[in-house]
Protein backbone atom coordinates (compact mmCIF):
# COMPACT_ATOMS: atom_id res chain seq x y z
CA UNK A 1 0.00 0.00 0.00
CA UNK A 2 1.06 3.66 -0.57
CA UNK A 3 2.41 5.45 2.30
CA UNK A 4 0.50 8.32 3.80
CA UNK A 5 0.81 11.96 2.12
CA UNK A 6 1.35 12.60 -1.51
CA UNK A 7 -0.59 9.60 -3.02
CA UNK A 8 0.52 9.22 -6.88
CA UNK A 9 -1.52 9.51 -9.67
CA UNK A 10 -1.54 5.69 -10.80
CA UNK A 11 -2.86 2.42 -10.14
CA UNK A 12 -2.48 1.02 -6.31
CA UNK A 13 -4.36 4.04 -4.95
CA UNK A 14 -6.03 3.48 -1.66
CA UNK A 15 -9.73 2.50 -1.84
CA UNK A 16 -10.41 5.08 1.14
CA UNK A 17 -8.45 7.80 3.25
CA UNK A 18 -8.81 10.23 5.97
CA UNK A 19 -7.59 13.78 5.79
CA UNK A 20 -7.21 15.76 9.15
CA UNK A 21 -6.55 19.15 9.26
CA UNK A 22 -8.12 21.46 7.41
CA UNK A 23 -10.29 24.84 8.73
CA UNK A 24 -13.10 23.21 7.32
CA UNK A 25 -14.45 20.47 8.87
CA UNK A 26 -16.85 19.34 6.22
CA UNK A 27 -12.70 18.23 4.62
CA UNK A 28 -11.93 16.52 7.89
CA UNK A 29 -13.21 13.24 6.56
CA UNK A 30 -12.84 10.03 4.90
CA UNK A 31 -12.88 10.18 0.90
CA UNK A 32 -13.50 6.73 -0.75
CA UNK A 33 -12.76 5.95 -4.92
CA UNK A 34 -15.50 6.03 -7.15
CA UNK A 35 -13.82 4.75 -10.00
CA UNK A 36 -16.81 5.14 -12.04
CA UNK A 37 -16.72 8.85 -11.86
CA UNK A 38 -13.26 10.04 -13.26
CA UNK A 39 -11.78 13.32 -13.96
CA UNK A 40 -9.26 13.55 -16.49
CA UNK A 41 -8.72 9.62 -16.44
CA UNK A 42 -8.24 9.47 -12.82
CA UNK A 43 -10.10 8.52 -10.14
CA UNK A 44 -12.15 10.77 -7.93
CA UNK A 45 -12.53 10.39 -4.40
CA UNK A 46 -15.89 11.04 -2.50
CA UNK A 47 -17.42 12.27 1.16
CA UNK A 48 -19.73 9.64 2.45
CA UNK A 49 -22.61 12.23 1.47
CA UNK A 50 -21.27 12.81 -1.94
CA UNK A 51 -21.07 16.71 -0.94
CA UNK A 52 -17.45 16.88 -1.79
CA UNK A 53 -14.81 15.27 -3.96
CA UNK A 54 -11.16 14.79 -4.41
CA UNK A 55 -9.59 14.91 -8.21
CA UNK A 56 -5.85 15.15 -8.99
CA UNK A 57 -5.05 17.93 -11.51
CA UNK A 58 -2.48 16.04 -14.09
CA UNK A 59 -0.96 19.16 -15.12
CA UNK A 60 -0.33 21.26 -12.26
CA UNK A 61 0.22 17.53 -10.36
CA UNK A 62 -1.64 18.01 -7.21
CA UNK A 63 -4.97 16.62 -5.17
CA UNK A 64 -7.87 19.64 -5.45
CA UNK A 65 -11.05 19.28 -3.25
CA UNK A 66 -13.53 21.06 -3.95
CA UNK A 67 -17.77 20.67 -3.65
CA UNK A 68 -20.02 18.47 -5.61
CA UNK A 69 -22.31 22.09 -6.34
CA UNK A 70 -21.33 25.49 -6.05
CA UNK A 71 -24.05 28.23 -6.37
CA UNK A 72 -26.03 25.90 -8.34
CA UNK A 73 -23.40 24.93 -10.97
CA UNK A 74 -22.19 21.35 -11.03
CA UNK A 75 -18.37 21.91 -10.06
CA UNK A 76 -18.00 17.91 -11.50
CA UNK A 77 -19.16 18.31 -14.95
CA UNK A 78 -16.99 21.71 -15.01
CA UNK A 79 -13.79 19.82 -13.88
CA UNK A 80 -14.26 16.89 -16.31
CA UNK A 81 -14.29 19.60 -18.87
CA UNK A 82 -11.57 20.75 -17.78
CA UNK A 83 -12.05 23.50 -15.24
CA UNK A 84 -9.75 23.55 -12.12
CA UNK A 85 -11.77 24.44 -9.66
CA UNK A 86 -11.31 23.90 -5.95
CA UNK A 87 -11.73 24.90 -2.27
CA UNK A 88 -8.07 23.14 -1.52
CA UNK A 89 -4.95 21.77 -3.29
CA UNK A 90 -2.29 20.08 -2.22
CA UNK A 91 1.05 22.72 -2.68
CA UNK A 92 4.60 21.88 -1.95
CA UNK A 93 5.43 19.43 0.04
CA UNK A 94 3.28 16.16 0.34
CA UNK A 95 1.20 17.40 3.70
CA UNK A 96 0.95 20.98 2.84
CA UNK A 97 -2.57 22.39 1.31
CA UNK A 98 -3.80 25.55 0.48
CA UNK A 99 -7.45 26.10 1.96
CA UNK A 100 -9.82 29.32 0.87
CA UNK A 101 -10.99 29.58 4.01
CA UNK A 102 -13.38 32.92 4.79
CA UNK A 103 -12.34 35.24 2.25
CA UNK A 104 -8.78 34.07 1.65
CA UNK A 105 -5.99 31.41 0.85
CA UNK A 106 -4.33 30.10 3.65
CA UNK A 107 -1.40 27.35 4.11
CA UNK A 108 -2.77 24.68 6.41
CA UNK A 109 -1.00 21.25 7.49
CA UNK A 110 -3.38 18.01 6.37
CA UNK A 111 -2.29 14.45 7.43
CA UNK A 112 -3.06 11.93 4.75
CA UNK A 113 -4.36 8.19 6.34
CA UNK A 114 -4.58 5.17 4.07
CA UNK A 115 -7.83 3.19 5.08
CA UNK A 116 -7.86 1.96 8.31
CA UNK A 117 -4.94 4.04 9.84
CA UNK A 118 -6.72 7.30 10.89
CA UNK A 119 -6.32 7.84 14.17
CA UNK A 120 -10.21 8.34 15.94
CA UNK A 121 -11.48 11.73 16.24
CA UNK A 122 -11.55 13.44 19.22
CA UNK A 123 -14.69 12.11 21.01
CA UNK A 124 -15.09 9.01 19.28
Amino acid sequence: APAAGRFPEASGLPSSFSLRGFRNPELNETFTANSAVTVQGGVTYWDMHMRHFMYYQRREKRWVLTPRHDDGNDVLAEVQQGDTRGIAFQKGQENTWQEYAGDQWVTVVVQMFAAGSAPPRAGE
